[in-house]
């Protein structure tokens, strides 16, 4: 063990550390605010989005994170948009956030009991209105399980983001390979459904 090198090399990954904090929250709140509302649109918007909006995310969850990001890195200065590295992170993961934000929305509105849409309309409640009174607050309690799980996987895009950033500053960029697969197995932790179920997670 090299105490020295490790010693050398610590406030390197500190900083990178720090860096892969950053983008993943700004990206992860920004991608939350915009995933909520693309997500309602999709659900009680004009029907001319839909179709723009199904695009989007089959862009985003057909193409890997990996092409996303050299395209952001590469073809926006091409198109003439020339901005700070950090933000071209921050925007790359926030593309793909978004798209996954939306699906994360929709299934939860629309999960709701069309009863309760029913009882609104009867109290004379427009659309919107009884999206944010009524649906909104019922399908928030669904998607909390769901939205727990993102901040990990962002944190690993954002890390692949960073590393491309510092390669294209070298003049270097190897070939994308795939992180390695997580372990075979997990612990028996008990966990709660969105629903308010309880499942056990299988231990192998």
């Amino acid at each position: 063990m090299d105490i020295g090198f490790m010693g050398e090399i610590l406030p390197r990954l500190l900083r990178a550390l720090a860096t892969t904090i950053q983008i993943s929250v700004i990206a992860l709140l920004l991608g939350t605010v915009f995933g909520l509302l693309l997500g309602i649109a999709r659900v009680i918007g004009p029907r001319l989005f839909y179709p723009l909006i199904d695009g989007y995310i089959f862009v985003v969850r057909s193409t890997p994170f990996a092409l996303q990001v050299y395209a952001a890195f590469f073809l926006l200065p091409r198109a003439g948009i020339d901005l700070p590295l950090f933000v071209v992170g921050v925007l790359a993961l926030l593309f793909n956030s978004v798209g996954y934000q939306i699906e994360i929305v929709r299934p939860a509105l629309e999960s709701v009991d069309k009863e309760q849409r029913e009882a609104a309309d009867s109290l004379g409640m427009t659309r919107w209105l009884a999206m944010w009174l009524v649906i909104l607050p019922q399908a928030a309690r669904r998607t909390r399980c769901r939205h727990g799980s993102l901040p990990a996987p962002a944190a690993h895009r954002a890390r692949i983001g960073r590393n491309r950033r510092q390669r294209r500053v070298a003049g270097a960029m190897p070939a994308w390979t795939a992180p390695p697969h997580p372990p075979p197995h997990e612990s028996g932790v008990r966990s709660r459904h969105c629903r308010g179920r309880h499942t056990w997670r299988e231990t192998l």
